[in-house]
């Protein structure tokens, strides 16, 4: 930000209450309870996901609360296709890899299916928990896999995702499908030579068991110590999804599948309560295992991706020797105490420009974020580190970090601007519709839809003065855990008078811009708007901007669309990864407001809140050209003065950086 004001910070100030989703009354901490702030701060969410990197640890004060933030980091390990040279994935047994995906146990084209069992592993062992520490990592795990019986009604035994100690192989001599290959016969209620933690699909019933197909939770013993009814469809042998995630702070291990009710696919989840430092060592090989007895099926796992927040680098045993004696102990407090002064000067004299215009008193007692220090930030980054770094884009770089406390701050020293918000678990739109390994449902989708819009209008209606965000785009669309919907990177954004007309367009992304800012150099409400249409589109669709022909030629989305509009057969235009699992009368409408958005005409595109209305069936849909419309441009003469917001980066800042 260049020549911030106190108008700016207002500004600022808004923009992180809705963050935070408390627009009408600021944003809170509490001093007694235990919060925590996983955030980031402008910068196209890091960019991919790929380069997802960790803070070091630090702790400070705000008041008189002690904020601590935790060592963390995020090895990340993702595979969508297998292969027999990805080194990554170690086999044991009969598993292997087999048209792209892991074949837990035979398949029949190889060797019978009966007696068969089979591992996959992680190449590299997790480092699970400290024990100088006793800090325990979080984790989260998600993967799609098929069991199928091929059709026969008599089907076993399962698979599981396991932790074990490292060197860990498949117990010898098993005669048993039943232990899932976890550990000997014999000892499958009490596996003293085998420690595991596992999360078992089981699909075959022993004395143990149930009476039914199950998820369940074990450690050292195939008697889960909690289950669910697993709603399986073996006999087709459907694709599953499953979600397996740790906290550290509530020792809780979280289950989260999908299974099969009137050949639709339903979610289904449980949760419990276990120390994982009571089964398990320091170091874990972690991965897949599956087996067969008498009664057969095919265990196959289709993708898998999994992160972890303990790195060896991270938490280092430190030793300190104290030895110093009392002259260098006095020399160096004073050599201290001249580098404090010399920092502090030169603090001054830096930040004189802003404290001129605007005091931390101001925000102090403002309802919104409070201030952190540079230095604070500065450790919690270990000096914004390369190595912590997540991404750049055009306007700051991104970091990452965690903290335990759940609050939104700021910091501006050494004229550089930070903020630190809530960080978004669920990642972007653009990851889920595009990146991802598993399909968005359509209740999602719609809800994203309407949380989009919903922001949008407050940006454009809801504030004393408008912001123009000017570059929104999926992959600027955050969700948090319940996938709500939170738009991010201000970079380009304007605060404008509602009134303004067109401001002077600096930067866009290709695809989402409205035809009048090619043309003009201009931005308006009615761009972000157009920009809205756009990725309504891609919701429904589940299509990029442009859209590849058969012919290798590109199209916009939005004429794409228009195109089947036009032939009477709107729906065909929709996500066909859906397999038609949506309301048709949300999609039609969805479809319809996304075209209405992006009208080439930018006098004839809705206001926010009127396309807000339409999605949630407060009032009619549109009524469309029969044909896609020729674009109408805006004038091109400028609207009034206006103030920048979170960019316009001046050229003396080395970066802008930000903390997630």
């Amino acid at each position: 930000m260049e020549t911030p004001t106190s108008s700016h910070m207002n500004v600022a100030k808004r923009i992180l209450r809705y963050l935070k989703g408390t627009i009408d009354f600021g944003s809170f901490y509490s001093s007694s309870n235990e919060f925590k702030l996983v955030g980031f701060y402008d910068s196209n969410f890091a960019g991919d996901i790929d380069d997802r990197k960790s803070t070091t640890g630090f702790v400070f004060f705000m008041g008189d609360c002690a904020i601590t933030c935790s060592s963390k980091s995020n090895p990340l390990y993702i595979v969508n296709f297998f292969s027999p040279s990805d080194n990554r994935i170690i086999y044991e047994g009969d598993s292997a890899v087999n048209y792209q995906a892991i074949q837990l146990t035979a398949n029949q084209t190889d060797k019978p299916l009966t007696g068969s069992i089979g591992r996959a592993t992680y190449h590299a062992p997790l480092w699970l928990w400290d024990k100088r520490t006793g800090i325990v990592t979080d984790f989260n795990t998600h993967f799609s896999f098929v069991i199928n019986s091929l059709n026969n009604a008599a089907y076993g035994d399962g698979m599981a995702f396991f932790m074990a100690p490292q060197g860990s192989k498949i117990p010898a001599r098993l005669k048993h499908g039943s232990t899932l290959g976890l550990t000997s016969d014999g000892e499958e209620l009490n596996s003293t030579s085998n420690p595991f933690v596992a999360i078992e699909f089981d699909i075959f019933r022993d004395n143990w068991d149930p009476p039914y197909d199950h998820v369940g939770i074990d450690a050292n013993s195939m008697k889960s110590v909690k289950n669910e009814k697993w709603w399986s469809d073996i006999r087709k042998g459907k694709l599953n999804d499953a979600w397996i995630s740790y906290n550290s702070s509530t020792k809780t291990l979280s289950v989260v599948f999908t299974g099969i009710v009137d050949n639709l696919p339903v979610e289904q989840s449980f949760d419990y309560a276990l120390d994982l430092r009571l089964y398990l060592p320091e170091w874990v090989i972690f991965g897949f295992t599956g087996a067969t007895g008498n009664a057969t099926a095919i265990h196959t796992i289709c993708s898998w991706d999994f992160t972890s927040t303990l790195e060896d680098d991270k938490m280092q045993h430190w030793t300190v020797d104290v030895c110093l004696g009392y002259g260098l102990v006095v020399l160096l407090f004073i050599l201290i105490g001249i580098i404090g002064l010399h920092e502090r000067n030169s603090k001054v004299k830096e930040d004189e420009s802003f404290t001129a215009q605007l005091t931390e008193q101001e925000f102090e007692t403002a309802t919104g974020a409070k201030m952190m220090s540079y230095g604070e930030l500065d450790s919690a980054t270990n000096n914004f580190d390369e190595k912590n770094k997540l991404g750049e884009g055009g306007f700051s770089a991104v970091y990452k970090g965690f903290l335990m406390f759940k609050y939104c701050c700021w910091c501006y020293e050494k004229e550089q601007l930070l903020l630190v918000f809530e960080y978004m678990p669920n990642l972007s739109l653009d990851y889920h519709l595009f990146k991802g390994t598993t399909l968005l449902k359509w209740v999602e989708r719609y809800k994203i839809a309407l949380g989009l819009a919903s922001a949008l209008h407050y940006m454009h209606q809801g504030c004393e003065r408008c912001v123009l965000h000017r570059d929104i785009k999926s992959s600027n669309v955050l969700l948090d855990s319940n996938f709500n919907t939170k738009l991010a990177d201000f970079g380009l954004a304007r605060l404008v008078n509602h009134d303004a007309k067109s401001q002077t367009l600096e930067g866009w992304t290709n695809g989402y811009e409205a035809p009048e800012c090619h043309q003009t150099g201009k931005s308006s409400k009615m761009s972000d708007v157009y920009s809205f249409g756009v990725v309504a589109l891609e919701i429904a669709c589940g299509r990029r901007a442009f859209v590849q022909m058969d012919d290798g030629n590109h199209v916009r989305l939005v004429k794409w669309v228009w195109d089947h509009c036009e032939r009477g057969n709107l729906l065909d235009a929709a996500d066909r990864r859906l397999c038609g699992n949506f309301d048709e009368n949300q999609m039609t409408r969805l479809m319809m407001v996304g075209l209405w958005c992006a009208h080439p005409g930018f006098s004839h595109r809705p206001s926010a809140g009127e396309a807000l209305e339409v999605l949630k069936f407060n009032a009619l849909p549109p009524n469309l050209p029969s044909k896609f419309p020729e674009a109408r441009y805006a004038p091109a003469s400028a609207g009034p003065s206006f103030s920048s917001l979170l960019s316009n980066v001046p050229t003396n800042f080395s970066t802008a950086k930000s903390l997630l």
